[in-house]
């Protein structure tokens, strides 16, 4: 809708360079062309060089993703390590990205992939053995004992363990076929 089009970089920057009270930002880059694109964006950063129309679309940006979104994590990683091994951001990501997407199978595969114990060692919200630890730590007062259970729900189901063998059962076939036709040198 914006008249003048920026990439999301270029939004989240210059909102917070909008701000009379910030003096420094700090960006990840990871590419030259990150580089180029934030000091790009710097030359036009200044507090309140936002129009009050920029600023309306923002929130309401902020809005409509607050809304698809089914836990407020930021994945700080705060809350780790659990001591009973879960991964509490990847399994917020994961049912985030379920319901943002309305992508189910998605949501669940990557979730089976990431923490389902196909790759790795489990880190599934079924392990929660609700200590309290992590919502002690966490910034967003997030009430995660509660959304692990709704994960481990609507992510894991009854058959979980059953598909979690049968794909770990499938990326060894594959292992062993590509590792079968790599010539050993």
């Amino acid at each position: 809708e914006a008249e003048e089009k920026k990439t999301p970089a270029e939004w989240g920057l210059r909102w917070i360079w909008n701000h009379p009270e910030v003096t420094v930002v700090l960006s990840g880059m990871n590419e030259e062309a990150h580089i180029e694109e934030n000091i790009r964006i710097a030359g036009k950063g200044h507090a309140n060089s936002l129009s009050p129309g920029e600023l309306d679309q923002v929130r309401r940006a902020g809005r409509q993703y607050q809304a698809l979104m089914k836990v407020g994590c930021t994945g700080c990683r705060y809350c780790m390590p659990c001591p009973a091994g879960v991964d509490i951001p990847a399994c917020f990501e994961f049912f985030n990205y379920r319901h943002m997407y309305k992508d189910a199978k998605m949501g669940k595969l990557f979730y089976t992939m990431r923490v389902g114990g196909i790759v790795d060692t489990p880190r599934r919200a079924s392990q929660c053995e609700s200590c309290g630890q992590c919502e002690e730590a966490c910034p967003q007062a997030l009430p995660i004992q509660s959304l692990l259970k709704e994960v481990a729900s609507e992510m894991e189901g009854p058959f979980f363990d059953a598909k979690v063998w049968v794909y770990r059962k499938f990326t060894a076939f594959q292992r062993w076929q590509v590792l079968r036709r790599t010539p050993q040198g």
